[in-house]
């Protein structure tokens, strides 16, 4: 038997996608990565960054129009605002790890931590980057 569900039809109540972060670079590093503060950013922010499936790239000037890019996955893209708070991590060690959300269907609560790395050209003699991800999705019944 299927779980009731307010999330549209599915079968499942609330699902959560996080992201396991960390480097293997000695500190500091070169691009550091950077946590966009979700109190600053507002939930109409970003613009859609469509995943794509193809058998190869098309041709310039060939590229087919997108039937219903709502029902595509996708991450978000967000521009620079003034009242944006980043949090970085210039000097991480190995045996340091982020863990933070991708998304929450929950927007009640933090429900994203948009990230980004940059060039960190304050960091003196800073060593390149060297790191790892790994992503897991948590379902709810």
């Amino acid at each position: 038997m299927e779980a009731a569900s307010p999330r549209r039809g599915e079968p499942y109540e609330r699902a959560i996608v996080t992201s396991l972060w960390r480097t293997f670079s000695p500190p500091p590093q070169d691009c550091p990565l950077a946590l966009l503060d979700y109190r600053s950013v507002s939930d109409d922010e970003g613009v859609a960054n469509l995943l794509l499936f193809v058998e190869s790239l098309p041709d310039p000037g060939d590229v087919p129009d997108i039937e219903d890019p709502d029902a595509q996955p996708a991450g978000s893209v967000f521009e620079y605002r003034p009242g944006h708070r980043w949090w970085y991590f210039p000097s991480m060690r190995a045996d340091e790890a982020l863990l933070f959300k991708l998304h929450d269907t929950d927007h009640s609560v933090a429900w994203r931590a948009p990230h980004t790395s940059f060039h960190d050209a304050s960091a003196s003699g800073a060593f390149p980057r060297q790191s790892i991800e790994l992503r897991s999705i948590a379902y709810f019944y």
